[in-house]
């Protein structure tokens, strides 16, 4: 017998290759849905709206990172975040249109509930795409700008890339912690130039757009590079300040809780607050990472220099 519709849905969501890629699209969606909402209510929109396509891009960008080193295709990967995270697009659409049918006169309400099933089409296709196209990018940036995937290492380049420590841990040498570290000190005197300094006018207003800029895209880089990271760690990887889970908890917890205060408080511009309580959390959830890297190594990692 075979199976039936529901089990085969099942069965594909819980794919074990694409389980992260299942995983980052789900999470892109209360994202996307939060940052689309305002054009449900627009009066100018009787369907379809506009849809931020910051999540999507984001979420390609992310899953493109990850698939980067593993057997399963990257656009494969990409095509089911970019299938999970269209579920937003569609409550956003259908949003819409129930605002319209309410609001607005019967030949308009049908007009738009004609319309909204191809607009949905339209919606999911293009978000699709547009991950694939993140997650295309986000494979090059991991593969130091080499386009595929990488190849599989021989075993002499596996020993090649490995090291000893002078705590007796066998790690890979990993450049990921130096993206880390940048962070780290780049971070502290951008805050206070940006919050405290606040110039209004001059060429400081545009240091401060700099400023933010590498922030914000920085600490999700750092994040990235984190977690990459961690996977050269060996047998640490089990110890719980290697758990990579815990890192993103850390740095998108207090955010998103400050986010919800400063909304049910009225505050006019809540992501603000969240925007700089992200990049307080990542800042402190890479100096807490290399702390307990540095503690488990037992030297500064050698990332570098050649296999002696």
């Amino acid at each position: 017998m075979s199976p039936g519709p529901h089990q085969r849905v099942l069965e594909w969501l819980t794919d074990e290759q694409l389980r992260v890629a299942t995983l980052v699209g789900l999470l892109a969606i209360p994202f996307l849905i939060g940052l689309s909402w305002g054009t449900v209510n627009d009066p100018t929109t009787a369907a379809g709206g506009s849809i931020s396509g910051a999540p999507i891009l984001l979420s390609g960008f992310v899953v493109g990172y990850y698939y980067s080193d593993r057997p399963t295709p990257t656009r494969r990967a990409g095509v089911r975040t970019g299938l999970v995270s269209s579920v937003g697009v569609l409550v956003v659409y259908l949003g819409t249109t129930y605002t319209t049918i309410l609001t607005e006169s019967v030949e308009i309400a049908i007009v738009a509930s004609v319309l909204t099933p191809i607009l949905g089409l339209l919606g999911v296709g293009l978000t699709v795409v547009l991950t694939v196209v993140a997650a295309v990018f986000g494979e090059w940036f991991a593969n130091g700008g080499a386009p595929g995937p990488r190849g599989n290492q021989s075993d002499a380049d596996a020993a090649a890339s490995t090291t000893e420590t002078d705590s007796g841990h066998t790690v890979q040498r990993s450049r990921g912690w130096l993206f880390v570290a940048a962070y780290g000190v780049i971070v502290p005197p951008a805050l206070v130039y940006t919050l405290v300094v606040n110039p209004e006018a001059g060429p400081g207003v545009a240091v401060v757009v700099l400023a933010m800029f590498a922030m914000a895209f920085g600490s999700v880089g750092t994040l990235l590079a984190l977690a990459k990271d961690i996977g050269t760690l060996g047998t640490a990887r089990t110890a719980i300040w290697a758990d990579w889970r815990l890192h993103v908890l850390g740095a998108a917890g207090p955010a998103t809780v400050v986010y919800a205060v400063a909304y049910s408080q009225g505050v006019s511009y809540p992501p603000g607050y969240a925007i700089f309580t992200f990049i307080g959390a990542v800042w402190l959830v890479a100096v807490t990472y290399l702390v307990c890297r540095h503690r488990y190594t037992g030297n500064q990692p050698n990332s570098v220099s050649p296999a002696g």
